[in-house]
């Protein structure tokens, strides 16, 4: 599976100002059938003291695929989002 997007990023309040808490679907294309799947996830962006991001992503539904690709996919996705200040 290929990871084409993340849509419907909508942010949630948190009363931390370390961390960021999201909702979105993450969009895939499944190679063999080419038909896209959209998985909704939710995930969180936290900061530490030295200033690194760290992901933790869920995801809100079974899928018949191995999952920690999926979530890795999307983790990489996030962090390049959150790079060019996509998501806030």
């Amino acid at each position: 599976m290929d990871l084409i997007e993340i849509k419907n990023i909508l942010k949630r309040d948190v009363p931390l100002h370390y961390r960021e808490d999201f909702s979105a679907l993450a969009v895939f294309r499944d190679t063999n059938t080419q038909q896209n799947l959209e998985i909704p996830v939710e995930f969180s962006l936290e900061t530490n003291a030295f200033g690194n991001k760290s992901v933790e992503v869920s995801l809100k539904t079974s899928v018949d695929y191995p999952v920690d690709p999926l979530v890795e996919l999307i983790k990489n996705h996030i962090l390049s989002l959150d790079k060019v200040r996509k998501i806030r």
